[in-house]
């Protein structure tokens, strides 16, 4: 096995060498040339999809490899068991992929972390073994794509997305999904590696794993595919949506422009004031507000996710980077790379050893505008020129910051847990002036349905316009108008809910339609992984999804018509009985998406 293992490993030797030498060529002339180190949030993101994209091909051009009518004969001769043959075959592969990718960066980042002053965590090292994992699921994906008697099997490769996508709430969340879909594609290599590739699976595990994460893949296809059979008709005929809004729809706010919106939203309300007040906003200036919850880094989050991470003094180019590790900000000259020290919770202080526990933040602050941390707790202000950190506002008790802070022009924004706080820049920006905060306007409850927030300045304040799709319910679109004013009332000035829908109701509810339980858990795996992102649903939010009774219908009928085809082509085409059964299960648990997965990865006649 050793021996296999061994030649096989020794076939890319070459190539490996030459591309460790070109990386660690690329990564030490690349900040050289003015662009991102390997330590940059945008180089870990370049750095995650580069390696997926080359595992993925490396994988399918080793199997095809293996392929070759003369290797093959020589494989499948050796005394040795099969699952062996590809474990050592598979090794040697993720072996070439760790001494390429993973050893080039594992050796520029020891070389940063020991050799200069920039801030290195131990997150950076994580980083290394995240992407090393990941590159051997996608290496898999490609082998499988390959020996498996369908190449249709290359689509579980989207699953690797599903874990991928999501920012992870923590360590767990981040390695459970990737294992669990590693040890999955490892145990579909080693059964799909036979004498005969024509043959499908023959193991009820084997085929409900495969079959699983087809289907999730083929879902994205159903969805891709109402684009042919509704939104390119309706455009080629002019009647899409998009193009012909409906009065009554929520879709006619962005046709009107923000400004002209309000009078649109307004219409019926029986404030006295509403028709002067949508007079006004058809000339008043447009400003988005922070009303969607604000995603705070993670304590030793990969580095790929990073929003802002750095401060750059504009005078001296000085970076001030925050370290994870420390949980302070640790400056670097930006011209010889000698260390500044660093800035805690108390200002600055003299090297990062000399930092005491009061000095080191809570939480990973939002960087923004050179100068400004954010964090839940506080708004900070640095002054490079007399080295302190200015403490700009505070949340009241109990309250917390939920979004970052937000500037434009003169209006500054920032969002609390119960209230919008709008304040006039220049008192954030000087640091001798008392930081004023203009307007105050707490949050009624149904707000908490807004996707979408604006606010329009008129003679006497702000009028505020929070809209969602779900505003007054699960699928109740709509919209509300509030004007706030200096002396801190505020006041409602009408709402309205859209009765009409843009799109027909089988469009918006498509994903349910047609994949029920696949829609359902996808939501809940995302929300396991990232529960603090809006657009993944929790199980409490699923509940209070009514869907209409047609919709329900057309759901049940496709399941039960999925059902009866597969029941059908499993007794005509599947001689095994555990196999039939593997199938029926899961169509009756995954429905249309299952039938089609059938279609694609068994062969439809008997052997």
């Amino acid at each position: 096995m050793f021996a296999l293992y061994k030649s096989e490993f020794q076939r890319f030797a070459l190539l490996a060498s030459t591309a460790l030498a070109l990386l660690l060529a690329a990564y030490l002339m690349l900040p050289k040339m003015g662009l991102w180190d390997i330590l940059h949030r945008n180089m870990g993101f370049l750095l995650t999809v580069g390696s997926i994209i080359i595992s993925l091909v490396f994988g399918i051009v080793h199997a095809l490899l293996w392929k070759k009518k003369n290797f093959w004969v020589f494989l499948i001769h050796r005394p040795l068991d099969s699952s062996k043959i590809y474990l050592s075959l598979m090794l040697a592969g993720i072996t070439v992929l760790m001494s390429t990718i993973s050893l080039s960066l594992l050796i520029t980042t020891l070389g940063y972390d020991n050799f200069t002053n920039k801030v290195v965590d131990w997150r950076h090292y994580q980083f290394i073994g995240y992407l090393t994992l990941l590159n051997a699921s996608c290496y898999m994906v490609g082998t499988l794509s390959v020996l498996h008697r369908s190449r249709f099997a290359i689509l579980v490769f989207y699953t690797l997305f599903i874990a991928f996508f999501p920012e992870p709430k923590n360590t767990l969340a981040q390695y459970v999904p990737l294992v669990f879909m590693l040890c999955a594609l490892f145990y579909l290599n080693i059964k799909s590696f036979k004498p005969d590739l024509n043959k499908p699976l023959d193991t009820p595990l084997g085929t409900g794993l495969l079959a699983t994460g087809v289907s999730y893949s083929v879902v994205i296809v159903l969805i891709l595919a109402t684009t042919v059979f509704y939104h390119l008709p309706m455009m080629a005929i002019g009647k899409h949506p998009d193009m012909n809004p409906v009065d009554g729809t929520r879709k006619l706010i962005w046709e009107n422009n923000f400004e002209n919106a309000v009078g649109y939203i307004l219409e019926g309300s029986g404030h006295a004031q509403a028709a002067h007040y949508a007079n006004q906003a058809k000339l008043a200036d447009v400003l988005s507000l922070p009303v969607t919850p604000w995603q705070s880094a993670r304590k030793n989050q990969l580095h790929r996710f990073d929003n802002q991470d750095a401060i750059v003094d504009p005078d001296t180019r000085n970076v001030w980077k925050f370290s994870h590790d420390e949980m302070l900000l640790v400056g670097v000259d930006g011209y010889s790379g000698k260390s500044l020290g660093a800035i805690g919770r108390d200002g600055f202080v003299a090297s990062v050893n000399d930092a005491k526990s009061s000095d080191r933040f809570e939480f990973v602050p939002h960087l923004s505008q050179g100068k400004f941390l954010s964090t839940p707790d506080g708004l900070y202000s640095i002054d490079f020129e007399t080295k302190s950190l200015l403490v700009k506002h505070r949340p009241n008790p109990g309250e917390r910051y939920t979004s970052a802070l937000w500037l434009s022009e003169q209006v500054g924004r920032i969002s609390t847990s119960t209230q919008l706080l709008m304040f006039n820049r220049n008192t954030l920006y000087d640091d001798f002036a008392e930081f004023v905060v203009d307007y105050q306007f707490v949050y009624p409850a149904s707000v908490g349905g807004a996707d979408t927030a604006y606010g329009l300045k008129v003679a006497d304040g702000y009028l505020l316009i929070f809209t969602g799709e779900h505003y007054f319910g699960f699928d109740r679109p709509g919209a509300e108008v509030f004007i706030t004013r200096l002396d801190g009332s505020s006041e409602k000035l009408g709402e309205r809910e859209f009765y009409l829908h843009s799109l027909p109701g089988w469009v918006r509810h498509y994903n349910f339609i047609v994949a029920p339980f696949i829609f359902v858990s996808e939501e809940l795996l995302a929300h396991f992984i990232d529960p603090f992102e809006s657009r993944y649903m929790s199980f409490e939010d699923i509940k209070n999804q009514h869907y209409p009774l047609y919709i329900w219908v057309v759901a049940a009928l496709l399941q039960f018509a999925s059902v009866l085809v597969l029941w059908r082509l499993t007794r005509a085409l599947v001689d095994k009985a555990s196999l039939r059964l593997t199938w029926r299960v899961l169509g009756m648990v995954l429905g249309l998406p299952a039938l089609l997965s059938f279609v694609l990865l068994q062969p439809l006649r008997r052997s």
